[in-house]
């Protein structure tokens, strides 16, 4: 299972998943972007990350993030 449904799991369990933004930058040249992907929380930063392509960049966000709530 993917970070991404693993967090959206565990939010919609505890209905909380209204809660959580995501942001996403790109850098690099066009040909090559590396991606940067926030998880946000209530506005805070719980997860990032830095990847290849998008997919790859949330999925470790994600992964973060559920870390993160599941350890408060």
């Amino acid at each position: 299972m993917s970070g991404v449904s693993e967090l959206n799991s565990y939010l919609e369990e505890t209905q909380q998943s209204h809660l959580v933004t995501w942001a996403q930058y790109s850098s690099g040249p066009p040909h090559a972007p590396v991606w940067t992907i926030q998880c946000k929380f209530l506005g805070q930063v719980l997860g990032t990350g830095v990847g290849p392509n998008k997919a790859s960049a949330r999925d470790s966000a994600a992964r973060d993030a559920l870390r993160f709530l599941q350890s408060r």
